[in-house]
């Protein structure tokens, strides 16, 4: 009975936690971020120091929110499929499916949110150079998730 009841209370305070949440918890995602807005600065250098930042999408008209890895490169910001897991196909994670069909996303940086759109690197140059800059931030090794991953620039809508 009683660890019935120690558990019952670890389960309520874990959904407690989960839905006082607005952004993302961890690998769970999360909702509309909250935090006020600012225009986006003249370079992302700064942003290149945090480990994650939260990326919000729309998904099926509600907002989703994920923990992301970002780099920077030239002064550009970039966020990448997973380098390291996850989908086999970078088309098949929910946030590229939400960034695909409206590249209009919300990038949450230190508790401030900029306003933004996500575009796939097509260029094969800076697709390198991008994917440079994010593996050695991360200290990924080249292997084939980390080579097949799709890589975004974020830019002022």
């Amino acid at each position: 009975m009683k660890r019935t009841m120690i558990f019952v209370s670890a389960l309520m305070l874990v959904t407690l936690l989960l839905t006082s949440c607005s952004g993302p918890f961890g690998p769970i995602a999360g909702g509309k971020l909250q935090g006020p807005s600012a225009d986006v600065p003249p370079s992302w250098d700064a942003v290149g120091a945090v480990e994650h930042v939260q990326l919000e999408t729309i998904n099926e008209g509600k907002p989703r929110s994920v923990l992301i890895w970002v780099a920077t490169d030239n002064g550009s910001l970039y966020i990448a499929t997973s380098l390291i897991s996850g989908a086999s196909s970078p088309a098949d994670r929910t946030w590229v499916k939400n960034v695909t069909a409206n590249p209009n996303i919300r990038l949450g940086v230190g508790g401030v949110i900029y306003q933004l759109q996500a575009l796939r690197v097509g260029d094969p140059a800076q697709l390198a150079e991008a994917r440079a800059a994010m593996m050695s931030k991360y200290d990924v090794e080249s292997d084939e998730q980390s080579t097949s991953a799709w890589l975004y620039e974020l830019r002022r809508r």
